[in-house]
């Protein structure tokens, strides 16, 4: 009834005939016959709900998480990415990134498939506590199965490490957060993983062995986490 309604209403029309333009507008225009045949649109104040629903915004994310660690190993963000394409020499088409909140320290680790990357994920996490004394704290990652598997999330009672998962379809989550937003939302830049992963599969070593990669902003990585 109410889009018949709507239909046979001579404002709604020229409402959508100009793309959900105003009602306020449609009235000027009609008003100072700007626009040929368009009649003085009456009632000024009606309000489209699909104005409304569409126009929406919604508050910009943070410039900086509220929570930083100020330790390595404090929190760590991990992101699986692929298949890439082309794939190595040695036919891998994943790369693991995990890059510590604190000081910005990344690992990269060449996979052949996706299934690899939980004990990728131990092979890194034994690396960095042997090199910088300390053990993991919290690993922060999505929800994909790759980090949910049941051996995993064992390992990490077993070793005391607390697991976060970013929400699912928010801007948070896309191949990277600081493994997609940089760590100072939830996740690492999808381009700047890009880039390492260019430098890693262009470069030889196809070993599929961690990799450890300093952020290219060499500076901010040398300054203490604020």
């Amino acid at each position: 009834m109410c889009l018949a309604a709507r239909k046979e209403d001579e404002s709604w029309r020229w409402h959508e005939r100009y793309e959900h333009l105003s009602f306020e507008a449609l009235h000027q225009l009609g008003k100072q016959g700007m626009v040929r045949g368009m009649p003085v649109i009456k009632h000024a104040e009606q309000v489209c709900d699909t104005c409304v629903t569409t126009k929406l915004r919604r508050k910009p994310f943070p410039q900086q998480a509220q929570y930083r660690a100020q330790a390595p190993l404090d929190l760590v963000h991990g992101d699986l990415c692929g298949p890439v394409t082309p794939a190595t020499p040695g036919g891998r088409r994943y790369f693991l990134l995990m890059v510590d909140d604190a000081t910005r320290f990344m690992w990269a680790v060449l996979l052949p498939t996706k299934d690899a990357a939980a004990d990728a994920v131990k092979r890194v996490k034994a690396e960095a506590e042997k090199e910088t004394g300390r053990e993991l704290k919290v690993l922060r990652t999505d929800n994909g199965g790759e980090f949910t598997v049941g051996e995993l999330a064992q390992y990490f009672a077993a070793e005391g490490v607390k697991r976060h998962y970013s929400a699912p379809l928010t801007a948070a989550e896309r191949c990277g957060g600081a493994a997609q937003s940089d760590g100072r939302g939830d996740r690492t830049r999808a381009p700047e993983a890009e880039v390492h992963a260019g430098q890693i599969l262009g470069g030889g070593g196809d070993d599929g062995g961690a990799s450890a990669q300093p952020r290219a902003d060499k500076k901010l990585a040398r300054q203490d986490p604020p």
